[in-house]
């Protein structure tokens, strides 16, 4: 989705809302930050202007003027100092500030920011628009610091360009008048290259994006085997060479079209400057002027002109990061997830699905039809149906993810909607086929994680790799539990991690389950890369917790006939219901999708 182009008033608003959040978050170090700003621009002219009375003073002590020699070295060491002031105290001093700025600035607004995405309603992270908005947020608070530090650029080259041209006109208003208009010509035509350049970036946001695949997400070693062995790789190279064509080439079209324009406004900057320096020189030739101006002069008028350039770069960089301040502002305006009030503490009756019909945001397409079904506490449950049938769809209703369009999920005769959702995933052990993978973790830790409200606990954490069928894999492991479970990390003593296999990844993800130890246990085809004689296993373990309550979604007849009811769907319909024998005696839809493996049974 293209984004609107902001207008003046937007930009300015937003240059406002970055001024205003960075004094909010760190208003001492903000106020350092511009008031530093404004010295450095005024500290630049002062240093200019010492050194033209240095200038004038050497000449009248060269000319034999015996006083002259004394205002020399005072001058020359007011020089120095001030050089040193600027570019070495306030230096290290402005870096200080700038550093611990950046880190307190970007960790606050990026608290935030993870705070609204992880609290906003589900259906949103299946909505391209919405991700979209929430990547350029992300980026945008990633480099708010950097924004602030470049508005207070803007700031130090307007003020640098206030102060010259002030200087200029005490010296002569027609001079000062001069190297404004000087500075118009060029600063029209590079805030025009820039609106195209930016206008242009906005509205190949694909195209870049299909590049930027290509070389971050495609040319990565776990995706070297497909590549090589389909001969992809020079065809991938090549796309992304036309991609990355169509996004670079235009802007140097951009930059061949205005070269003519460049040329013209540079020269006539240039033109402007050499006729100051003539009229300086000729001023001070006719004893109206020190010799020190033409310093003066030639150094002023070089820095206004140069700050001019300066500021537009400036606010050209900011363009974009100003662009996605907007969306970062819509983003932190998105409704966070409804939910209500009444606490559930436990399951002690049963869950139902009262004529509950649901089609996903954006889509009219029914993904359950008036679905009636219920599960008591402490049943084994065992959804079946070919893919697209809606099981993973009822499961999310069931997890209060999503709300359903009609009817009514309900938990004790309470519907599910007016729960304090949190409360009741406290209640769940999710296992889903997309179960997530902690990269970045231990073994110990990927288990620890199912439950992080307590300790935690080695003892436990053996047991659930116990009943997962883990734990022999992940005792020979370099470090054991305390391995890295991904070959790119590493411990602090230099034992590098292990990558796992899928089979593997689910055993852990299954342990994981394993120490939450929840009441209500939902699995989605959570044994499909694990061998059956060993699903046959945990799931022997599973069903003799009979205090659990059990739903799994599996397509192996295996896991299914241990259920103590079976709900068969098919085109978001239940068409069948009732105990593995009830439904193979019946002939019915159950029957026919397992069909083969009864015969081989």
């Amino acid at each position: 989705m293209s984004r609107p182009k902001p207008t003046i008033r937007q930009l300015i608003r937003a240059l406002y809302s970055v001024a205003k959040t960075s004094l909010r978050i760190a208003p001492v170090m903000s106020i350092l930050q511009i008031a530093g700003s404004v010295i450095s621009a005024g500290l630049s002219i002062a240093t200019t202007y010492l050194a033209a009375l240095t200038t004038t003073a050497l000449a009248e002590a060269y000319a034999g003027d015996h006083t002259a020699g004394g205002r020399v070295v005072w001058l020359v060491v007011a020089v120095a100092l001030l050089d040193v002031l600027t570019t070495a105290w306030w230096g290290v001093f402005d870096r200080y500030v700038s550093e611990l700025m950046r880190f307190r600035i970007k960790t606050a607004m990026s608290d935030v920011m993870y705070e609204r995405f992880c609290a906003i309603e589900f259906w949103r992270y299946d909505d391209k628009d919405t991700i979209d908005m929430y990547e350029r947020a992300k980026e945008f608070a990633q480099f708010f610091p950097y924004i602030f530090a470049r508005l207070a650029d803007v700031v130090t080259h307007t003020f640098t360009f206030i102060f010259t041209v002030w200087v200029l006109i005490a010296i002569n208003a027609w001079l000062g008048l001069a190297v404004v208009l000087a500075a118009v010509p060029s600063m029209i035509v590079q805030f025009r290259l820039s609106r195209l350049n930016t206008n242009h970036w906005r509205e190949n946001v694909e195209t870049r994006r299909r590049a930027n695949w290509i070389e971050w997400e495609m040319l990565k070693p776990q995706k070297m085997i497909d590549l090589r062995l389909y001969g992809l790789v020079r065809h991938l190279l090549d796309m992304r060479t036309v991609l990355l064509e169509k996004d670079q080439k235009t802007r140097i079209d951009f930059e061949r079209k205005f070269l003519v324009k460049r040329l013209g406004a540079e020269s006539f900057q240039a033109a402007v400057e050499i006729s100051a320096l003539v009229w300086i020189v000729c001023e001070i030739v006719a004893h109206r002027q020190p010799i020190g101006q033409f310093l003066f002069v030639q150094q002023t008028a070089g820095r206004a002109l140069g700050s001019v350039g300066s500021l537009v770069s400036a606010v050209n960089s900011m363009d974009e990061d100003l662009a996605n301040l907007f969306d970062y502002q819509r983003f932190m305006e998105l409704p966070i997830a409804k939910q209500g009030g009444k606490i559930v503490s436990a399951l002690h009756r049963d869950i139902r699905f009262k004529d509950v019909s649901f089609h996903y945001p954006g889509s009219d397409t029914l993904v359950l039809n008036h679905i009636n079904l219920t599960i008591k506490r402490g049943q084994h449950v065992a959804l079946v149906g070919e893919n697209g049938a809606g099981k993973t769809t009822l499961l999310k209703l069931l997890a209060g993810l999503y709300q359903s369009v009609s009817g009514e999920v309900v938990v004790d005769g309470v519907p599910l909607k007016s729960v304090d959702v949190q409360t009741w995933h406290r209640q769940l052990g999710v296992l889903s086929q997309n179960f997530t993978q902690y990269d970045f973790a231990t073994a110990a830790e990927n288990v620890w994680f199912g439950d992080v409200s307590k300790t935690p606990s080695q003892e436990r954490v053996n047991a659930a790799l116990r009943e997962a069928e883990a734990a022999k894999f992940v005792a020979k492991l370099p470090k054991g539990v305390n391995s890295y479970v991904n070959q790119w990390m590493e411990s602090d003593d230099g034992v590098k991690g292990v990558d796992l296999s899928g089979g593997q990844w689910q055993r852990l993800a299954l342990a994981r389950n394993f120490y939450r130890d929840s009441p209500i246990v939902i699995l989605d085809e959570p044994t499909s890369a694990i061998d059956a004689l060993a699903e046959a296993r945990i799931f022997d373990r599973l069903f003799q917790q009979k205090q659990k309550t059990i739903i799994t979604v599996s397509h192996r007849l295996s896991t299914v006939e241990k259920a103590d009811m079976i709900f068969m769907l098919a085109h978001g319909k239940v068409v069948e219901y009732g105990t593995h024998a009830e439904l193979v005696a019946r002939h019915g839809a159950y029957y026919h999708m397992f069909e083969s493996q009864l015969r081989h049974k």
